[in-house]
């Protein structure tokens, strides 16, 4: 600090050197002294007084000033205290923000997996349905296989029932196949060396005679045409017949009395020859049918016999239709009756040619005991009076007739 007489000696240099009046500061003046003359004590002791409290002024002001930069530093201090915790909050809010950011994105991730997840479990349920339902279904057809299978296996069984303990199983009919396939192994087991034995003969058996069978059948479908044509006209030949017959008696129940001796014998005759004709056609149609019965009794099981079956059916309906419209039924007699005398025109006694021979030869009537009958009798029933179209074949007891 410089002395209050050098503060008021001093003069300031002026800003324009060039103007020296100007540019001085004249003291007397700053004092309030008048510089025409000489100030007196008084008045230097109130310009020292002033100077004084200029001074404490001064170095309150000083001291104010000192407080202010003691508190403008706490201040910065306090300033830059907070600005390095905002930059902190600032971080960790940047650090916030990210880890939203990445919460946001599991959170979207989460929510498509989710989302996934429900559309993952709803194709798993659709697909469980799915599969609950074609389980359902094969169940179903591996029951009704078995049941097939079984009845197929029937006849091998020998009235066997296969049990199966299926208590807490939830498809029982899965033991039950594996039983029955166990089962049918046991049969296989014991045919099966017989079949590589003498498989390739009987393959081959089988082989010409279903080569055979396939003649027969080009054969019957030949056969069936010709007699649908034979049939034709074995009707026309019947109607005929039956029209001559009714003009033959006609004319018998008009003739005069004179000259019925002369004509009856010969309308009689043509009445015998066509009533044998009749007869004749009648056997010939029973012997149609039988054949027909028999062909479809030994061919019902072959491949081909469903695209003729009906037609057979249809041909022994119609054969069949017209026995009956002339009242032709079949007879019998009963096994282990015996034989009259008065049954010697409705049967014939066959016999056996020799042992284990099939075919039989005709026998005179005898009595005796019905063994079996080997064709059934045909006759025409009308009026109470037997026509007999074929005598009933029979064996009787106790002949080689019925030895196997």
């Amino acid at each position: 600090m410089q002395p209050l007489w050098g503060k008021l000696s001093m003069s300031e240099e002026p800003e324009n050197p060039s103007d020296e009046d100007s540019g001085r500061y004249d003291s007397q003046a700053v004092l309030g002294l008048d510089r025409d003359r000489i100030p007196t004590l008084a008045e230097w002791q109130s310009v020292v007084d002033r100077l004084g409290r200029v001074d404490d002024e001064l170095n309150y002001k000083r001291g104010e000033l000192m407080d202010l930069s003691r508190e403008l530093s706490g201040t910065r201090f306090d300033l830059s205290t907070r600005e390095g915790a905002l930059q902190q909050t600032e971080r960790k809010l940047e650090i916030a923000e990210k880890e939203l950011a990445e919460l946001r994105e599991s959170l979207e991730q989460a929510r498509d997996a989710e989302e996934r997840a429900t559309r993952e479990n709803e194709q798993a349920l659709r697909e469980k349905e799915l599969a609950e339902q074609g389980e359902e279904r094969i169940i179903r057809e591996i029951n009704h296989w078995h049941k097939q299978v079984t009845l197929d296996w029937k006849g091998w069984f020998e009235g066997e029932t296969l049990t199966v303990d299926t208590s807490g199983v939830r498809h029982p009919v899965l033991l039950e196949v594996d039983a029955l396939r166990r089962r049918i192994r046991q049969e296989l087991d014991a045919i099966e060396p017989i079949w590589l034995a003498h498989g390739k003969g009987v393959q081959k058996q089988l082989e010409d005679e279903h080569r055979q069978l396939e003649i027969e059948i080009e054969e019957l479908r030949v056969r069936k045409s010709d007699q649908k044509a034979d049939s034709a006209e074995l009707e026309n030949t019947l109607n005929s017949l039956r029209r001559d017959i009714d003009d033959q008696i006609r004319r018998a129940q008009h003739s005069s009395r004179a000259g019925l001796f002369v004509e009856i014998p010969e309308r009689l005759e043509a009445m015998v020859i066509a009533q044998d004709r009749e007869l004749t056609f009648l056997r010939m149609l029973i012997e149609r049918v039988e054949y027909i019965e028999k062909v479809i009794a030994g061919h019902s099981r072959t491949k081909y016999f469903k695209e003729i079956s009906l037609d057979l059916e249809e041909m022994r309906r119609r054969f069949s239709d017209i026995l009956e419209e002339f009242h032709v039924e079949p007879f019998r007699v009963e096994p282990d009756s015996a034989l009259q005398l008065s049954q010697q025109d409705s049967v014939t006694i066959l016999e056996r040619k020799g042992w284990g021979n099939r075919e039989f030869i005709e026998q005179a009537f005898q009595p005796g005991i019905v063994d079996r009958v080997i064709r059934p009798g045909y006759r025409i029933k009308e009026s109470g009076k037997d026509c007999i179209l074929r005598p009933v074949e029979i064996t009787l007891a106790n002949s080689s007739a019925h030895e196997e």
